[in-house]
C-alpha cells in the first residue's frame, strides 16, 4: 500500500524502516509514518541550547502542526505542553548551570535571545517577545496560561536578579581596592 503512495509524493523522502533501525529527523521536518504490521516503536524529541532561538521564531509553524492533532483535546494538551517546555528550556537556559557551560553556548544563546527578544526578525511576523505573547493567549485555560505564564515571567525575572546582583559584587569589589 505505502509504496503506491510514496510514487506520488513531492519533495518528499520514503523510507521503509527495518527491525532494529533508528531514524533520526532534522528539527522542524514534517513526517508522516505508516505501519504495515504489528509493531514497537519509541520516539523522542532533543531540544538543545544551540537551536532554542530557532525554536522560538518557529513557533507559527509548530502550533501548525500541534493543530493537526485528530481531537481538540490533544491539540490542548500538545500546546501547553510546548509552551511550558519552551519556557522550562529559557529558564534553564538562564539560570541554570549545565554541561554546556564550559564552551560559553549558555552565554550566546542568551545574548542571543535578549538581542533579539524585542527584535523584528527576518524569519518571525513580529518580535520574539509578541510571538510568545501570542502563543500564551492560545491557551484556552485560564488557570493553566497563567501558570505557564508563570515560569517564562521566573525565567526572565530570576535572570534580572542574578545580574543585578552580580553587578553589585563587581561594585563592591572595586570599591574595596
Amino acid at each position: 500500500m505505502f509504496l503506491g503512495i510514496a510514487s506520488e509524493l513531492k519533495h518528499g523522502i520514503a523510507m521503509i524502516q527495518k527491525a532494529g533501525q533508528t531514524l533520526m529527523i532534522p528539527s522542524y521536518w514534517s513526517y508522516m509514518s505508516s505501519i504495515v504490521e504489528t509493531s514497537t516503536s519509541a520516539g523522542y524529541s532533543l531540544a538543545t541550547v544551540l537551536k532554542y532561538v530557532e525554536r522560538l521564531v518557529s513557533i507559527d509553524l509548530q502550533v501548525a502542526l500541534i493543530m493537526t492533532w485528530p481531537s481538540i483535546s490533544e491539540q490542548r494538551t500538545e500546546l501547553i505542553q510546548y509552551v511550558e517546555n519552551l519556557a522550562k528550556h529559557l529558564d534553564v537556559i538562564f539560570n541554570r548551570t549545565g554541561s554546556f557551560e564550559p564552551c560559553n553556548a549558555k552565554d550566546v544563546i542568551m545574548e542571543e535571545v535578549c538581542n533579539k527578544w524585542d527584535e523584528k526578525v527576518v524569519e518571525a511576523p513580529e518580535t520574539l517577545k509578541a510571538q510568545v505573547y501570542w502563543l500564551c493567549g492560545l491557551i484556552e485555560d485560564e488557570g493553566e496560561c497563567m501558570r505557564v505564564q508563570r515560569i517564562w515571567e521566573s525565567a526572565w525575572l530570576e535572570k534580572l536578579h542574578r545580574e543585578r546582583k552580580e553587578e553589585k559584587e563587581i561594585d563592591a569589589g572595586v570599591l574595596a581596592l
